[in-house]
């Protein structure tokens, strides 16, 4: 019964199908009025001679069934034309009269018929509809169920490593500053660079962002005025969302460096900050940033390893760092291993002079 069942279904779907390709829905008519055509008269010598339109009545309803309207009305019309020429006796003026009451009779009753058939048709296809349209809300209900609760889960997620960073931040911090309002000041621009990667991500849902727009916005409240004071270049590039927030840290560190100590720390310095991708797969792709400064102060190598220091080396996950300090100014070069998001999710890790781990990011 359940295999018959699903059969009828399939075959009241498709039969919409049908009636909307015109060529195929009056073929389909005219093979159904041949076919009873052909009955009606190999029927001709069983049937009693009352019964011209005996196997009409079928022809019509199959054919508006399938077909359609037109099509049922077309069957209709072939089918009084072949009992009047073939079935109908008209020799006489009576049987001429008999025939017109029969076909007339027919055609009432074949018009009734098309047109009950015609509602039906409407019917089922209208309850069709509206099954496709309830499926389709479920299925979007259940996507949505679902997106909403990856987004519960991510941002569940995200303020877990948000607070383990921060709480990175004022511990290590506060271990190595001993000016409260100098500690204050760092953790607050620091705060603001986490933010601003925040935003960022948020706005593409979870998804990451762009390191051209990470690096501009990150850098835009420190810029000094004056022309041509940044400088960014390099290929359009997605960072994940694990990667996105320690490099807008490790950029911001350095924007804070420079606007203290290097280029931007007199009138006419300028920073220049290009990547470049280099051995990209599909798995993962190697990184290369390079921060270099022009037009400063001279520079020399720190003589004692501070946080900011720390934070620059020591954030980024599967990173190397490379600083030089010259006459001409400070150069640091990032090696930065991306992998894709479904690889990415170990953590972020950093170590400390004294061999401790400070997590900053754990999944």
């Amino acid at each position: 019964m359940k295999i018959a069942m699903a059969r009828l279904e399939r075959w009241l779907e498709a039969l919409p199908k049908i009636r909307k390709q015109p060529g195929l829905a009056y073929a389909a008519a005219i093979a159904i009025f041949a076919i009873n055509l052909g009955a009606r008269l190999a029927l001709s010598e069983v049937l009693p001679p009352g019964l011209p339109y005996f196997t009409f009545f079928i022809a019509v309803l199959l054919a508006t069934l399938v077909s359609g309207l037109g099509p049922g009305v077309l069957t209709l019309g072939l089918s009084v034309g072949a009992a009047w020429y073939l079935l109908l006796p008209t020799r006489t003026p009576d049987q001429i009269q008999e025939a017109i009451v029969a076909s007339l009779l027919f055609a009432f009753i074949g018009a009734m018929i098309i047109a009950i058939t015609h509602l039906l048709n409407r019917t089922v296809e209208r309850f069709l509809k509206l099954q496709d349209r309830a499926e389709t809300q479920l299925y979007l209900t259940a996507m949505a169920e679902q997106r909403l609760k990856n987004l519960n889960d991510e941002l569940k997620h995200r303020n877990k490593n948000t607070f383990a960073l921060i709480a990175a931040l004022v511990a290590q911090g506060s271990r190595r500053e001993t000016d409260i309002e100098r500690f204050a000041e760092a953790l607050r621009s620091r705060l603001m660079a986490m933010g601003t990667a925040q935003d960022l991500i948020l706005s593409s849902h979870f998804q990451g962002t762009d390191l051209s727009t990470l690096v501009s916005k990150t850098l835009e409240p420190i810029v000094p005025p004056g022309p041509k004071r940044l400088e960014t270049d390099g290929p359009e590039f997605f960072l994940p969302t694990e990667v996105a927030t320690p490099l807008a840290l490790v950029i911001h560190e350095l924007g804070t460096n420079g606007l203290k100590y290097g280029a931007w720390s007199n009138d006419t310095g300028r920073i220049a900050v290009r990547w470049k991708l280099d051995h990209e797969t599909d798995a993962e792709s190697n990184l290369i940033l390079t921060w270099k400064e022009t037009g400063g102060p001279k520079v020399n190598q720190p003589e004692r390893t501070g946080f900011g220091t720390l934070l620059i080396e020591r954030t980024l996950p599967d990173s190397s760092v490379d600083r030089t300090f010259t006459a001409g100014g400070f150069t640091c070069t990032i090696t930065l291993r991306i992998r894709n998001l479904n690889t990415l999710r170990n953590g972020i890790r950093t170590r400390r002079d004294d061999g401790e781990t400070l997590t900053l990011a754990n999944r």
